[in-house]
């Protein structure tokens, strides 16, 4: 595989997950690196939980909501996960916001994504000679 994809978190409580989005090359070099956010673990419930760890197929495909992202696939007891736009972790439902930085919008507590938009810009861009035929995200806890 070309390209592919990975997100290490590094905090959690059952809120929000925080991490880093990174795309590999076909050497396992960082080629992009993100701060994200995600819903925290709560036994995988639908649309408040966070992907489990494990690696997904993902794909490119057009969302109704969201436009072209990428979206996890073969996720236990899930659909539509998918890295998209958002600033705060109660705006996931059990998807992947990257950011630019991360920072305090709301005074909730929780660090939020900045810059979200951009953050994804530039996931894309990454990833732009995979999109026909996909690549994978492996998703692992290494909280320090």
């Amino acid at each position: 595989m070309s390209k592919r994809v990975v997100l290490q978190r590094v905090w959690m409580d059952e809120n929000q997950s925080t991490g880093s989005l990174i795309v590999l090359d076909k050497f396992r070099q960082p080629i992009y690196i993100s701060p994200c956010i995600e819903r925290g673990d709560r036994n995988n419930e639908r649309n408040v939980s966070n992907v489990p760890t494990g690696t997904y197929p993902l794909v490119w495909e057009n969302s109704t909501k969201f436009g072209m992202v990428w979206e996890l696939k073969d996720v236990p007891n899930r659909s539509e996960c998918k890295i998209h736009v958002a600033n705060m972790w109660d705006e996931i439902n059990g998807c992947i916001a990257p950011g630019t930085y991360l920072g305090e919008l709301n005074a909730d507590g929780y660090y939020d994504t900045l810059a979200s938009g951009d953050a994804l810009k530039r996931f894309h861009l990454a990833l732009a000679d995979v999109q026909e035929q996909g690549t994978t995200i492996t998703i692992f806890n290494s909280y320090l």
